[in-house]
């Protein structure tokens, strides 16, 4: 199973980088955002388009005149037409989410803005989202886009995680602790 989240990752990767680089030498790379986000919005409301990606019994040049309706469709560039037509001629577009993923993360390096995960045990305000992206814009130097999600069982406090760094300010986690020490008595 790894290996086959792992071709697909380099499958996907292959061509974003490709695409980000004709992108970025045009000057393109906000239009390239703008196409990622309008497939990525058609992804999630169209079950057909997701039928059409992952299932194998759609032939090659059936795909590619799908996926490139959908694109007509959605007005993406011609440089994203192109290359999710390929995609569907060799038989790569079961790859598109890891391909919409690696492009968000190079045009978001590329602006010099970093992604943060936050779980919360209940919806957070919006200022007290607003501080902290405050708080991790200066830890970082960089543009901080906060990804919230809702975890019950977090109990209370957050988990942030900024790349590789995680901060497990959880009740949860802190019972978790208290409990383990108690056991060691």
């Amino acid at each position: 199973m790894s290996q086959n989240v792992s071709l697909s990752s380099g499958i996907a990767s292959r061509y974003a980088q490709a695409i980000f680089d004709l992108a970025r030498e045009d000057g393109g790379l906000a239009v390239l955002s703008g196409d990622v986000e309008r497939i990525r919005e058609a992804f999630r409301g169209s079950p057909d388009l997701q039928t059409l990606i992952c299932s194998p019994i759609y032939m090659r040049d059936e795909a590619t005149r799908a996926i490139q309706g959908v694109a007509e469709h959605l007005g993406l560039s011609t440089v994203m037409t192109n290359t999710l037509a390929l995609m569907a001629s060799k038989r790569r577009l079961f790859t598109l989410p890891q391909f919409m993923d690696r492009l968000d993360a190079m045009i978001d390096e590329a602006n010099g803005v970093t992604t943060a995960e936050v779980l919360s045990a209940d919806p957070l305000e919006e200022d007290d989202l607003q501080r902290l992206g405050d708080v991790l814009r200066r830890k970082t130097g960089k543009d901080v886009r906060l990804t919230v999600r809702v975890d019950p069982g977090v109990i209370s406090g957050l988990v942030v995680r900024l790349g590789s760094r995680l901060v497990d300010n959880s009740l949860r986690t802190k019972l978790t602790t208290m409990r383990q020490g108690l056991r060691e008595v």
